[in-house]
């Protein structure tokens, strides 16, 4: 069942014309217009395709060839990126009520459920690092100054490789 679910998924047409065939200036206007609604609504391209009944191969070809188009697109991509951030930010520092369960069960006082405000560690790390990198970046730098003497270097490595090539040979 699962499988056939997937895969139907993934078989459905998004286009509904013709290869090969154009859409009329009004046509492919309309198109866009739907495409861009149901993608700032829910920032998936493929939906926003099924809905426009489009090709993800158009949103590509009008984002290099429609200067208007890409200019919407690219603003609608930003407006669903701030969404992402503001949603990230309310859950780092204010949180998600979350019920208080006690053995697979919600905890009562009073005839009310008891919640807590659960914030996320995790997500404001990333906020931290992403906000004051300097303070919390996990990379680091490591400089070197001066030289660094290699004479000889090759020359080692291949009497170590000879070694180990006549250890080898012994054991055959």
């Amino acid at each position: 069942m699962v499988k056939e679910l997937a895969s139907s998924t993934y078989k459905k047409k998004t286009s509904v014309r013709n290869r090969g065939s154009h859409p009329s200036k009004d046509e492919r206007k309309e198109a866009q217009e739907t495409f861009l609604k149901a993608f700032v609504a829910n920032g998936n391209v493929r939906d926003g395709c099924l809905a426009a009944g489009i090709h993800r191969t158009a949103v590509n070809y009008w984002s290099e060839h429609d200067a208007e188009f890409s200019i919407r697109y690219n603003l609608a991509k930003e407006d669903i990126n701030d969404a992402i951030r503001a949603e990230i930010l309310r859950r780092s520092m204010i949180g998600e009520e979350r019920f208080i369960t006690s053995m697979g069960k919600v905890v009562y006082h009073e005839g009310q459920p008891l919640t807590i405000q659960e914030k996320s560690d995790t997500l404001l790390m990333f906020q931290a690092k992403a906000r004051m990198p300097t303070e919390y970046r996990d990379n680091h730098k490591i400089e070197h100054t001066g030289s660094i003497d290699i004479t000889g270097a090759k020359e080692l490595l291949l009497s170590k490789l000879e070694t180990l090539r006549k250890k080898e040979e012994v054991h055959e």
